[in-house]
């Protein structure tokens, strides 16, 4: 918990990135969520399914999405081009203070 929301960590979301967002609002109360960060076993989904998590993403109030490791180049992509600000570019070595 960071004074601006959840931050989540992910390792690799094989349980789905929405799936997992619910489950932590419902277990801490939390009204929105910060930051998203990590693997969101997205590489192989159907564009559908990606636009699908942008709109549950924007629906949890998601702030900043952070997506790495096993999420694709094409989701990514995606993410940076329907969620604008929102989205940041990460990978291995950056640091992000919450």
């Amino acid at each position: 918990r960071t004074p601006g929301g959840l931050v989540v960590v992910l390792g690799c979301s094989h349980a789905g990135v929405v799936n997992t967002l619910r489950h932590l609002k419902r277990l801490t109360g939390a009204d929105s969520i910060h930051a998203v960060i990590g693997g969101m076993h997205l590489e192989k989904a159907s564009m559908n399914r990606v636009h699908l998590t942008i709109r549950a993403m924007n629906e949890l109030g998601v702030e900043k999405v952070i997506p790495v490791h096993c999420t694709g180049f094409a989701a990514c992509a995606e993410m940076a081009r329907l969620l604008g600000d929102r989205f940041v570019s990460g990978g291995a070595g950056d640091v992000f203070v919450f």
